[in-house]
This record gives C-alpha cells, sequence and structure tokens, in this order.
C-alpha cells in the first residue's frame, strides 16, 4: 500500500517543504508555486557554485543553511543552528513558503525541520509526523540518537 505525503507542513503563518536539490525547473515550478526561499543545508564544498544565483534568478530567495551532522555533537557549532532556526522562524512568521533541501539522504533537511517543528511548540512525537508526511520512509532513515540530540539540545535558549 503506497502511502501519501504532503506536500509541505504548516509552521507560524508560513509554510516548509523539503526535497532534492533544485535543477533549474524544480526552482521554476517552487517560484510558480509560491515559494518564496530555497534553503540549502549543504556545506561550500557540497553545493553546486551556481546554485544560488539560479535560484535567484527563478525568483526565489537564497537562504544558506549549512551544517554537518558533526555539528549535532559538537556544542561549539549548536549556535549556528540556533541562528538558522531562528532566521527561518522570522521568515515563516511573515509568511514565507520555504523549500529546504539538503543531499540524498535527507538527514540535516529531516532534522532541521524536525527542530522547526519543535521550535514551534510541537511534541517530540507530532513533530516526527510532521517531518515524516513530508518526506515518508527516509525519516526512518533518520538515526533515534540524532532526532534525541536535535530534542535534547538547548537550540531555543
Amino acid at each position: 500500500m503506497t502511502q501519501s505525503h504532503a506536500d509541505n507542513i504548516s509552521l507560524w503563518q508560513g509554510q516548509l517543504s523539503l526535497g532534492a536539490v533544485p535543477d533549474n525547473e524544480k526552482l521554476r515550478t517552487l517560484a510558480d508555486q509560491g515559494y518564496t526561499h530555497v534553503g540549502c543545508c549543504l556545506t561550500d564544498s557540497e553545493i553546486e557554485e551556481t546554485l544560488p544565483s539560479r535560484a535567484r534568478e527563478a525568483g526565489l530567495q537564497w537562504t544558506w543553511l549549512p551544517y554537518t551532522l558533526s555539528a549535532l555533537d559538537e556544542a561549539s557549532d549548536t549556535h549556528y543552528l540556533r541562528r538558522y532556526l531562528s532566521s527561518l522562524r522570522s521568515m515563516l512568521m511573515q509568511p514565507a513558503k520555504i523549500h529546504v533541501f539538503c543531499d540524498d539522504s535527507a538527514t540535516r533537511c529531516i532534522l532541521l525541520s524536525y527542530a522547526l517543528c519543535l521550535n514551534a511548540g510541537m511534541s517530540t512525537s507530532s513533530a516526527y509526523f510532521a517531518v515524516w508526511s513530508l518526506t515518508g520512509d527516509q525519516t526512518h532513515q533518520v538515526k533515534r540518537a540524532q532526532l534525541s540530540a536535535v530534542a535534547n539540545m538547548n537550540l531555543y535558549g
């Protein structure tokens, strides 16, 4: 049986979706669907150099949110995640429609979205379900330890 998934979730007054690295056609489709931003969780060594300008040419605002999974283990790097959450939260309160992406595993954008849902006041189980509604089985591939690390981080203070 195939489970259908949501295109986006509502947070504050905005909407959030997750997906793969967008090509030019996907960028135009996002803009046509009313998306205002694309958020990239890839680091500078992982990202295609022309992607930010191609996103802007499609009429989307580029939001760079680079982090590695090791950041979850390094207290010194949590300040970046805190800044990303604050920035995304501000955008979603405007309201914005944001498409977040990372690599093929989607782990980083899943974890960032999970943290946003927790920041919006959802319980851990509700946040997990909200992110699962976007990604399906990819969410099940995220390690419990990573989800717990995000839930137990002081990212909101």
